[in-house]
């Protein structure tokens, strides 16, 4: 079971003796206080799931729904989306559903009819990046739309969160929070031993991760077809 933030943050005190028998915090505040504890957490998630992202992305993998606006071309991208990792977009209509093809050179604009299949096509609009149909959406359709995206991993913003990595890794963010912890005391004896161990827990990580078989496939499956390249 997946541990918690405030199972993580006990660990951490305990491994670094902030603790004292009774469970009370015993450091002051010019040591590391769990609010700093906490933060390093959601640090480590950051740092470690872009390690997942990059050598077993389909963990994140997640779908949301957009509903089509008649006359209305672009819509956001899910709020959740891990630096706008597309694998695919479909269009859900029950007598012709297909996936929605990435226009890939903006010279194939100007002989889109009104009538073709839709496409898409990522956008900034100087706020954020949007998704942009082709044609435009010539009725209201709701949920019309499913987006297969990659999700960053959650942020544990209470006690209760849950880690939300693979729970192999649960002891490499533990010793990645320690070492976090301990860069604001480098001379402190435990500095390297926590150094070493994190490094090497890290490279068990990216072997363990990049050896992961999905689907019965003997290879990993990067679909690097609706990523954001280069528009001719």
């Amino acid at each position: 079971m997946a541990k918690t933030r405030q199972q993580i943050r006990e660990k951490v005190m305990k491994d670094l003796d902030l603790l004292s028998q009774s469970g009370s915090y015993v450091k002051g505040a010019d040591h590391i206080s769990p609010d700093e504890i906490n933060e390093h957490i959601n640090d480590s998630i950051k740092y470690l799931s872009s390690y997942v992202h990059n050598l077993y992305e389909d963990y994140y993998l997640t779908i949301a729904s957009i509903s089509f606006v008649n006359g209305t071309k672009d819509y956001s991208l899910p709020n959740n989306i891990y630096i706008n990792k597309i694998r695919r977009i479909t269009y859900d209509n029950v007598a012709t559903p297909y996936p929605l093809r990435r226009i890939t050179n903006i010279s194939e604009l100007q002989y889109i009819d009104s009538n073709d299949d839709y496409r898409y096509l990522m956008v900034n609009d100087g706020t954020s990046e949007k998704i942009r149909i082709f044609p435009t959406p010539r009725a209201s359709e709701s949920n019309i739309v499913s987006v297969y995206y990659c999700r960053r991993a959650k942020e544990l913003t209470s006690d209760s969160d849950a880690l939300d990595l693979p729970e192999e890794f649960d002891n490499v963010l533990i010793t990645d929070v320690e070492y976090r912890c301990l860069l604001k005391e480098p001379g402190n004896p435990m500095f390297t031993i926590i150094d070493n161990k994190r490094k090497e827990e890290i490279e068990q990580m990216i072997k363990t991760l990049s050896k992961r078989i999905p689907d019965d496939q003997s290879d990993i499956r990067p679909d690097y077809s609706f990523y954001r390249d280069s528009i001719a």
